[in-house]
């Protein structure tokens, strides 16, 4: 994951639009549920509560906010 990191933090400062969804949903350990809300609907996919959660993510980012935590 860390290289992985260090390619998307060098296309972020080329001028890409990064977001950087784990650290909103893994923190110590990547949360599945919240608030009795299942987060994905499988192995790799938000369902719609995940989706929601992130939501604020990306409209920060479309307004050109930046990077959010």
């Amino acid at each position: 994951m860390d290289r992985v990191l260090a390619i998307l933090r060098e296309a972020e400062q080329g001028g890409a639009a990064i977001l950087y969804p784990h650290e909103r949903l893994c923190r110590t350990t990547c949360i599945v549920r919240l608030d009795d809300q299942v987060l994905y609907s499988d192995n790799e996919h938000l369902s719609t509560a995940g989706a929601n959660l992130l939501h604020p993510m990306f409209v920060r980012k479309l307004n050109g906010q930046g990077r959010s935590k």
